[in-house]
């Protein structure tokens, strides 16, 4: 067992006591007892675990005063007198964006950000990322990738996710990930989805 010492100011030529550091000597241990439970069990071999994730998600919470600015200027959200409220909330979904690509994917790039109400229009976003930003709860969406996969394997990872919708909070996703099911016309009219598209040029 190793012990760890946490040395006063000065040094032991000036003095200082050392002092039993329980806390740190705890974590050097565990980290040795794993580390000798890994040679026991591969027996030398050197094993390295690489994850990879089918579609990442990353889920972001507006604090409340935000989001009620936020509803406050979804009212006049394409008028020109809404500039300056358009210009902050697009700030923020390029800061989003820059941190999931950074995190999810290691890329960083300026980007491009479009946003408009879910279901205004009929013309497809064709960005590289999507988010969704809700103001209400009570309702889902439902996602769905990896549509081209034929055999039922049982180690695969689902391809599919449904998303609980809940106020002030933003799911961002690549956009390879489709939405396949909604929420009713009727929750949309009375609680607004912001719909973003974030792209960077290759």
């Amino acid at each position: 067992m190793v012990k760890v010492f946490d040395l006063e100011p000065g040094g032991l030529k000036a003095g200082g006591k050392a002092q039993l550091n329980e806390e740190e000597s705890a974590k050097f241990n565990k980290e040795q007892e794993i580390r000798e439970e890994h040679e026991e069990t591969n027996k030398g071999l050197a094993i390295e675990l690489r994850n990879k994730i089918a579609c990442p998600m990353m889920r972001v919470e507006f604090p409340s005063e935000i989001l009620e600015e936020i509803k406050e200027g979804l009212d006049n959200l394409n008028s020109y007198s809404n500039e300056e409220f358009k210009s902050n909330l697009e700030n923020i979904f390029k800061q989003i964006g820059k941190t999931f690509l950074k995190k999810s994917f290691s890329i960083e790039k300026q980007l491009k950000v479009d946003f408009r109400l879910y279901g205004s229009s009929d013309v497809k976003f064709e960005h590289k990322i999507k988010a969704l930003l809700f103001t209400d709860g009570g309702n889902s969406f439902n996602f769905q990738w990896n549509f081209n996969i034929d055999d039922d394997h049982p180690l695969r990872p689902k391809g599919y996710e449904t998303v609980t919708t809940e106020p002030g909070v933003l799911i961002i996703y690549p956009s390879y990930t489709q939405i396949v099911t909604t929420p009713p016309q009727e929750y949309l009219d009375k609680s607004p989805v912001i719909e973003v598209g974030i792209d960077y040029e290759i």
